[in-house]
């Protein structure tokens, strides 16, 4: 190969790699889902028909959006802002249910919507 054509193609290797470590531009708009922490009763542990239960979501600018089920069944919460974009929620199971797995659903709306939820076996 020629030196010109060597230089020509190691300096379009260099601009092509420059301008992939930037990316697109948009990573500042990118979807951030909603945290969900600190479930109580925990995960696959077993509680009381009527009791309480509670968790932490955060990256939220409202608390509105917040929102837990059973079975599809909605549920009422209490939500209380921590700090800036970090509430917890705190609700009861509902008396209805005993000797069953259940999954309590959570999800909120940020910038994009998240959710997550855990299991837990309510006692006769």
């Amino acid at each position: 190969m020629k030196p010109t054509r060597i230089l020509s193609f190691l300096i379009l290797i260099a601009v092509s790699g420059h301008s992939w470590a930037y990316g697109s531009g948009n990573s500042q708009s990118a979807c951030k889902k909603p945290e969900f922490t600190h479930f109580n009763p925990a995960d696959k542990s077993e509680a009381a028909p009527g009791a309480a239960f509670s968790f932490v979501v955060a990256g939220i600018p409202d608390p509105s959006s917040i929102n837990a089920s059973i079975k599809n069944q909605s549920l009422d919460i209490t939500v209380k802002e921590l700090s800036p974009k970090r509430y917890a929620v705190t609700g009861q199971l509902p008396e209805t249910l005993k000797g069953q797995f259940v999954r309590i659903n959570v999800s909120a709306e940020g910038k994009c919507k998240g959710s997550d939820g855990w299991l837990v076996k309510i006692s006769d």
